[in-house]
């Protein structure tokens, strides 16, 4: 994994000093190396620049920009090419040699034998941009989820950059700074996901995820197209869950193994759930223990309430991995502040991508580059309990009420026998599951509709099917993306790589056929991952409803120790001048949450952190070369 810029210019030389400033924007995301090469021909320029992480062969044979034996065809690469082995074999028998043992020089080779077409044989995770001198063409792409990030700006004369942060284009005198309003109001109303072109730089624009462009590097020509897409219309309603487990652990297992391929270590993070304990779980029947595998998450042992360290306890006293954890608090929190949001670039929604920033850092300390971690699988095989809502909506269309009735019954009586184990329960439960069977019956009763769906690409639009399209919407357009979004910007804050074994493309286009009732059954929710993972997975943790999210107290950091910062923050600075901004509702929301009437630190925080970001936007940050030291 490492950061990337490409310049395609017609408009003149590319300055090198210049590039070299985009490119060293980047250098949290590549310490081990940095290089770059501009490319003349007929009029117009191409400049590639690269910051190194050394995952895969860590010589100088795997240095970046690559070019191909006769120099003609470059590329600059950020990400893994987890089946480059595979390839690798695949292209030697059709005739290609190798300088390299690097998954770099597969890809390039790849893209010489098959061309863009090579996009649908990679699995992996993947930013790059291909000068092909030959065609005098470039292409550029982005994976299938969108693991890696990739951002791009129109030039001048039909110019175009690009690179993996928008901060690495914003020193480019052509692309400016200045606030895309509309991105922004979504941040304002806490309804921003990190999808579609539209970034918070008016300049600035995303290559969604599964997307690639090829362009003309002297006439400018654009071409933009989606090369992969799930099918979730084609539902396997005869799939059993004997069959559903054995054929989820093949690919499952698969996916790990392909993702444990590099050259230096690899740990994983854990969150106590279900998800991440599979992982750990597989990793330990690989047989990966004895290599020093580590694994690494946060804890509030003062805070049960909101803790997962019993369960994590759990996890290390079943397997011989070696656990790591880091109990992040409001001191460590405010010192980190403005460090968090230089990283991602955006408002962030709540204290969890603190948690994940400090994991990464405590994944460093040890010496660990490759994290595993379980994003994917909530909106994979139904993990949320939102969804159990659309899950109850479904049956109510067709129909099926007495099956309605006792997994709804089943779902709130194991939901209620977990929170009496806590002493705040909606601190843990703040989250309202699914419909009270009163609501549902007056839903029917009134004969209440969801109204026209949305058309979104590779979503099922059928009004009876909206527990499988709101898992097709997380994947591609809600949660997953915002995620990927925060998990990739806090581990490349510390140069740490994080793969993500659910988000095989295998193994998700198989999923995307699975009949819902293997997915939610019995009041279950992600019902085929706790049968499949029975060999691997304490039953304790298995069977939980009580899982939280990466949680951390951030309700009892704005009434204690952070009180007074918080304070700060939210009446003072650019936020109290936009027009969206009241006064008096915030002190009345700030005024409940400190008299303990209610928690409002959800939407305090996303006040706080929207001024954060409008204040460094006001003092240009993300044009300047580091992190601030403050």
């Amino acid at each position: 994994m490492c950061g990337i810029v490409a310049v395609l210019s017609k408009n003149g030389p590319i300055c090198p000093a210049l590039l070299g400033r985009m490119r060293d924007q980047l250098a949290h995301r590549g310490p081990d190396g940095a290089d770059q090469k501009i490319i003349r021909f007929n009029g117009s320029e191409v400049g590639l620049a690269h910051r190194r992480l050394s995952i895969i062969d860590l010589s100088a044979n795997g240095a970046q920009p690559m070019s191909n034996g006769s120099g003609d065809v470059w590329v600059t690469f950020n990400g893994e090419i987890y089946n480059y082995l595979e390839l690798r074999s695949e292209l030697i028998g059709l005739g290609h040699k190798f300088r390299s043992s690097s998954d770099t020089e597969v890809l390039l080779q790849a893209y010489e034998r098959w061309g863009a077409e090579c996009l649908t044989r990679l699995n992996g995770m993947f930013a790059f941009v291909v000068l092909d001198q030959r065609t005098r063409k470039l292409l550029v792409a982005r994976d299938r989820f969108g693991e890696k990030p990739l951002y791009y700006s129109r030039l001048p004369q039909g110019g175009f950059a690009f690179a993996s942060e928008a901060k690495a284009l914003l020193p480019h005198p052509d692309i400016g700074a200045s606030i895309n309003e509309n991105v922004l109001g979504r941040h304002m109303l806490g309804s921003a996901f990190e999808f579609g072109e539209e970034t918070l730089f008016t300049s600035v624009f995303r290559l969604d995820a599964a997307h690639a462009m090829i362009i003309g590097a002297e006439d400018s020509s654009l071409q933009i197209w989606r090369y992969w897409t799930p099918n979730y219309e084609d539902v396997r309603h005869d799939e059993t869950i004997e069959s559903a487990s054995e054929k989820f652990e093949e690919l499952f297992s698969q996916s790990i193994r392909a993702r444990r391929r590099s050259d230096v270590a690899v740990g994983s993070n854990i969150s106590g759930g279900i998800d991440s304990s599979t992982i750990l779980g597989e990793l330990v029947r690989q047989g990966v223990s004895g290599m020093g595998q580590h694994a690494f998450t946060v804890r509030f042992d003062d805070d049960l309430t909101v803790s997962e360290g019993r369960f994590v306890d759990k996890l290390a006293r079943s397997t011989p991995i070696s656990f790591h954890s880091v109990s992040p608090t409001a001191s460590s929190l405010m010192a980190d502040w403005y460090n968090l949001h230089w990283a991602n670039e955006i408002p962030l929604r709540s204290a969890s991508v603190y948690n994940q920033y400090a994991v990464m850092r405590l994944a460093k300390q040890h010496g660990v580059t490759v994290l595993l971690d379980g994003q994917g699988a909530d909106e994979l095989l139904g993990g949320y309990q939102y969804y159990f809502g659309m899950y109850q909506l479904d049956l109510l269309s067709s129909g099926n009420f007495d099956l309605l009735e006792r997994d709804s019954a089943l779902f709130w009586w194991r939901l209620k026998l977990a929170s009496s184990k806590y002493a705040q329960v909606s601190r843990r439960f703040a989250e309202k599951p699914g419909y009270p069977l009163e609501v549902l019956w007056n839903r029917r009763a009134n004969k209440t509709d969801v109204g026209k769906l949305e058309h979104f690409d590779g979503v099922p639009s059928d009004k009876q099917n909206l527990f499988r399209r709101q898992l097709a919407l997380s994947l591609h357009y809600h949660h997953l993306p915002n995620l990927l979004h925060t998990a990739d910007r806090n581990g490349m804050a510390f140069g740490r790589e994080t793969r993500f074994p659910f988000l095989d493309h295998r193994l998700v286009d198989w999923c995307a056929g699975l009949p819902t009732q293997l997915l939610c059954k019995h009041g279950w929710l992600k019902y085929l991952l706790r049968v499949a993972s029975k060999d691997i997975v304490p039953k304790a943790i298995r069977w939980r409803v009580d899982k939280v999210g990466f949680a951390a107290p951030q309700d009892t950091w704005l009434r204690g120790e952070g009180r007074e910062w918080a304070r700060n923050l939210l009446f003072d600075g650019p936020l109290t001048k936009r027009p969206e901004y009241s006064s008096k509702l915030t002190h009345a929301l700030w005024d409940q949450h400190q008299a303990g009437a209610t928690d409002a630190s959800g939407e305090l925080w996303r006040w706080m952190s929207i001024n954060q970001w409008l204040s460094m936007a006001e003092a240009d940050a993300w044009s300047s070369s580091n992190l601030s030291q403050a």
